[in-house]
């Protein structure tokens, strides 16, 4: 039997198959470095999207809370304009004579001096309150005074405290209902 030299065979195979898997091999890279700049711009691109979604509703946030801010001012001042209000809130507004009443009120109390409580017992009538000075409590008995629908003011208290620098002198008033009369009635009866 001739020896047959398989070495060059070999050899040819070998650098073939290594040409072969060098070549899979950089296609294999080649891959994964594509995949992983894809997979990064990707991220990069989300990232981005994310931040400016995120800076968007802090923008939102913001402004949705200085909605918040006024809407909490308006509600606190909604609160204050109904406590004032609830100062004729124990008069009975289905009475004529009680809407007659508030209407004067209006009418005779003057700048400067508010309410806190306004309480009617038969025709006697007691207010609290505060002013900025005497010389609105003084112009509130004046007021009375001439009125129509209320008489005779008598002040049962004035005093000053340091609590309020707005309206420092707290006062107590008491006045009478006058009797009212329609218009119709002052109308008919005889001079």
């Amino acid at each position: 039997m001739p020896a047959i030299n398989l070495t060059p065979w070999r050899e040819l195979q070998r650098q073939r198959l290594n040409k072969r898997f060098i070549r899979s091999f950089i296609i294999s890279i080649s891959i994964v470095v594509i995949c992983l700049l894809m997979n990064y711009g990707l991220n990069r691109r989300a990232l981005r999207s994310q931040k400016k979604t995120n800076t968007h509703l802090a923008h939102q946030l913001t402004s949705i809370n200085q909605r918040l801010n006024k809407l909490r001012e308006i509600k606190k001042q909604y609160q204050q304009a109904e406590k004032q209000l609830g100062v004729f809130g124990s008069l009975n507004v289905e009475n004529k004579q009680s809407l007659q009443l508030i209407n004067e009120m209006v009418d005779i109390v003057p700048l400067g001096l508010y309410l806190q409580s306004l309480q009617r017992k038969d025709k006697s009538i007691i207010l609290q309150g505060k002013a900025r000075s005497q010389q609105p409590v003084l112009q509130l008995v004046q007021n009375i005074t001439a009125a129509r629908v209320v008489s005779k003011p008598e002040v049962l208290e004035v005093k000053t405290h340091s609590e309020d620098k707005a309206y420092p002198y707290y006062f107590v008033l008491r006045m009478q209902q006058a009797p009212i009369v329609n218009r119709k009635e002052a109308k008919n009866a005889p001079a």
